[in-house]
């Protein structure tokens, strides 16, 4: 297997765990959040580099981006929104886009 492949199908099976720890963004979860941020964002690094498009990615990327929001930090946020939304309009449950955008 080739490392780029091997690296590749690492980068989606940790963004898949990530995303199942990875709380919805709400104050009562901000503790896990803060704990789990750092790598839900170099996850989404990854997923970014390697240009992966699983709706696990979408939804890791949402859920930080709304927690960085929360915590102010809307620059970061609007980027790793922009990135979920691109994913989810080639997803073929395209249609569940409205629900995620429109998630707290």
């Amino acid at each position: 297997m080739n490392v780029d492949v091997a690296w590749l199908n690492r980068t989606e099976r940790v963004a898949c765990r990530v995303n199942k720890a990875f709380p919805n963004p709400e104050f009562d979860n901000w503790a896990l959040c803060e704990e789990l941020v750092l790598s839900a964002l170099a996850i989404c690094q990854q997923v970014d580099q390697f240009a992966i498009e699983t709706a696990d990615s979408a939804v890791l990327m949402n859920k930080s981006a709304n927690y960085l929001r929360k915590k102010a930090n809307y620059a970061e946020s609007e980027g790793l929104l922009k990135k979920s939304l691109e994913i989810w309009k080639r997803q073929p449950d395209y249609h569940r886009v409205s629900a995620i955008v429109s998630s707290p």
